[in-house]
């Protein structure tokens, strides 16, 4: 499956791609996708997420989930979990309770600390900051590259 890479110059190149990205999950009724955001410290994960969740139409406060490490949403008939695993070691990510309930979108930071306890995702975002910001899109399932080959941008 073949990986994009998007140059992002601004935030509002970061916002563009989380809008378009959010369409097509509404448009193709993708009430059960797994997108996983992977990048250091810095690099725009919730920035990204908080666009995201804003363009599906979570119309609440978006939360960084940094300390409560699951922040839920519904944004009309999709639910969302925006998970951040930064402090969360492997073997304590069955407790959080999330993996029985993969019928909704999963949009998770630091998924590297869930090893591989975490299921593959549909679609891996990987950011990498330098003179600016890189989002590498890695379709991981059939659903991740569908969305990515519809994702124009």
């Amino acid at each position: 499956m073949e990986p994009k890479m998007i140059e992002l110059h601004s935030e509002a190149d970061t916002a563009e791609i989380a809008r378009a990205l959010a369409a097509l999950i509404q448009e193709f009724r993708h009430n059960s996708i797994k997108i996983y955001l992977s990048g250091d410290l810095g690099a725009g994960k919730t920035t990204f997420s908080k666009y995201f969740l804003t363009a599906l139409g979570v119309n609440e406060t978006i939360k960084s989930p940094t300390y409560t490490i699951i922040e839920s949403y519904q944004a009309g008939d999709i639910a969302v979990d925006h998970i951040d695993l930064y402090r969360i070691h492997e073997e304590d990510l069955y407790d959080l309770g999330f993996l029985e309930d993969d019928h909704k979108v999963w949009l998770i930071e630091w998924p590297e600390k869930g090893g591989d306890s975490l299921p593959a995702p549909d679609l891996l975002l990987s950011l990498e900051r330098d003179e600016f910001l890189t989002m590498h899109l890695l379709p991981e399932t059939e659903l991740g590259q569908q969305v990515l080959s519809a994702l124009n941008v």
